[in-house]
């Protein structure tokens, strides 16, 4: 049976090329398209089998819902933003540890809560004492990502650090930490296992690991005393 189709399929192949294709034939010598003329787009007639591709004559596309918006109204050119010098790239060195220990587990840190920290060395800039030993830094955990299965970690985000003694913005920083990724091999040992009555399903139960910070770990952030002062 499958011999009988594929000798068909040749005969009909080879019939296909053999067939004179006279429309085809008339297409490329003497038949002309007169609705070419009429078409705007395009800037030379089909004729005698030579085909041009379209091309566009100032197409001009208007919006009627926002031609009625703006209708009557004048705008001004948007100014450069010339209040700040944003390429003063001044900075101190502020080291800082936690009050308390920080983490991601099951009755830690949530997003939108404020974590202290105390400055660890008097921080001094041209000469002034800006931030004295002691000093309590705030900061807003930004976003808690749990542990999950299969080894997916935790995932933890502080930024905004503040201070009474400073302006605003100008301890700039980012703790962006991540736990242990036991996914890394959580995934292949489970599904290697999987075959053999199911062995690997109790290891996609194995959790990431969780985001620590303890309080005596010392931490880097920079103080930028020009980052938004006016230029002069």
């Amino acid at each position: 049976m499958i011999t009988r189709i594929i000798l068909i399929s040749l005969l009909l192949t080879s019939a296909a090329f053999a067939v004179d294709d006279k429309f085809a034939e008339a297409l490329d010598k003497n038949l002309k398209f007169p609705s070419a003329k009429q078409n705007k787009f395009c800037d030379t007639p089909l004729k005698n089998g030579n085909y041009v591709l379209p091309q566009a004559k100032n197409i001009h596309y208007e919006d009627s819902l926002v031609k009625k918006t703006l209708a009557g109204k004048t705008f001004e050119i948007p100014e450069p933003n010339l209040t700040y010098d944003y390429s003063d790239s001044k900075y101190v060195v502020v080291k800082i540890r936690p009050t308390a220990g920080i983490s991601t587990n099951k009755n830690g840190a949530a997003s939108g809560d404020i974590v202290k920290f105390k400055v660890e060395e008097d921080v001094i800039y041209e000469g002034k004492l800006i931030l004295p030993k002691g000093t309590e830094i705030n900061a807003i955990v930004e976003n808690v990502s749990p542990n999950g299965k299969m080894g997916v970690p935790a995932h933890l985000v502080i930024s905004r650090f503040s201070s009474p003694l400073v302006e605003n913005k100008t301890l700039d920083f980012t703790i962006n930490r991540q736990g242990q990724n036991r996914s890394l091999w959580v995934y292949p040992v489970s599904y290697v296992l999987m075959p053999f009555f199911g062995a690997g399903f109790p290891i996609t139960f194995i959790r990431g690991g969780n985001v620590n910070i303890k309080p005596n770990e010392v931490i880097q952030i920079y103080y930028r005393p020009t980052r938004f002062r006016k230029s002069l």
